[in-house]
């Protein structure tokens, strides 16, 4: 063997040794090259994000526990007028037939706007032969001071004792964290409430006929949403009343 042989044998085994020439494991001009996994490995998990913080507990309010609904018969019940007389609820749906609005108070603004607006649709109630009746458990003094202010000309009730809520499965307690944060606001609730209590009606609206029986209901935890008015009016306008004059 001659001394070029030796030399160019050298080279292709010294050559082989190395592994390719400009190969990368992955290439930079072709294509990445995957791996298809092994069946029968377990795959490690997945990194898992951090855990979002769990949302802050909203304790919502009691559920009425009686749901009036409509066909029943609306509860009899006695409130007090703001001279401090006895109205029993039967002897004005007796007459004609009622929007019976049920509201927390004059301090609630959402309250008071919910009176102007049956304020504004008064005349369209009447020429339907029907009234509207608003009743809160302030003291009828309280109640007065809602009518002058909102210069309402409609019945306004106080449910003095509670039990026109209660009998409706309307009424309910504030908490005490509830409590505080009204204090807080300077809401005094058991001085404007006529039994000195923490209690508040759940906002409803309902339409009863001349025998009590319930037409319209709406009810609703949520004290900032009211009935649509024109919705109730429209429920008016289906019981057939007698045009008033």
């Amino acid at each position: 063997m001659t001394t070029h042989t030796l030399f160019r044998t050298f080279f292709l085994v010294l050559l082989l040794a190395s592994g390719p020439v400009g190969c990368d494991a992955k290439s930079r001009d072709g294509p990445e090259t995957k791996v298809a996994p092994d069946p029968t490995s377990t795959p490690a998990p997945a990194a898992s994000a951090p855990a979002a913080p769990a949302p802050k507990s909203v304790t919502p309010s009691p559920a009425p526990p009686v749901a009036l609904k409509v066909g029943d018969k609306l509860p009899d019940f006695t409130v007090k007028n703001t001279q401090n007389q006895d109205v029993a609820i039967a002897s004005l749906y007796a007459k004609q037939p009622i929007v019976l609005t049920m509201y927390r108070g004059g301090w609630c603004p959402y309250c008071v706007t919910n009176l102007k607006e049956w304020q504004d649709k008064l005349k369209q109630v009447t020429k339907l032969g029907a009234q509207v009746v608003a009743v809160s458990p302030e003291s009828p003094a309280h109640v007065a001071e809602t009518m002058s202010k909102g210069k309402l000309d409609y019945n306004v009730l106080s449910d003095s004792t509670g039990n026109a809520s209660k009998a409706m499965g309307l009424n309910f307690t504030l908490d005490a964290d509830t409590q505080s944060k009204y204090n807080g606001y300077g809401i005094n609730l058991p001085e404007h409430n006529a039994d000195g209590s923490w209690d508040l009606p759940h906002p409803a609206t309902y339409v009863v006929d001349t025998t009590g029986i319930i037409r319209y209901v709406y009810v609703n935890e949520d004290y900032k949403t009211r009935a649509n008015p024109d919705e109730v009016i429209a429920a008016v306008g289906l019981i057939g009343a007698v045009p008033g004059k």
